[in-house]
């Protein structure tokens, strides 16, 4: 598991690829923020902010989203942890 590796000893990185992965799934469904935001409950300022790397939402919210994009938690973290190669944030 990547979370903490020597080299990302903050899991900055991984953050920023956790924080893409929610994007590139809203995008590739044709979302909006606005629509998310509609479809978690979150609000469309916390998702904004998360998705340009300013703030990391909490598990409970990341939830949510993961819910409405219809995605487990379990499976955008393993994404994120796969892609330790890509682009972290769009």
């Amino acid at each position: 598991m990547y979370l903490h590796g020597e080299d990302d000893p903050h899991g900055l990185r991984f953050t920023r690829r956790f924080l893409g992965v929610l994007c590139s799934i809203r995008q590739a469904k044709g979302w909006s923020v606005a629509e998310l935001s509609e479809k978690s409950g979150v609000h469309h300022s916390v998702i904004r902010r998360a998705e340009k790397g300013e703030r990391f939402p909490s598990i409970p919210v990341a939830f949510r989203i993961a819910q409405a994009l219809q995605t487990p938690l379990s499976d955008l973290i393993k994404i994120a942890e796969l892609n330790q190669d890509e682009v972290e944030t769009p």
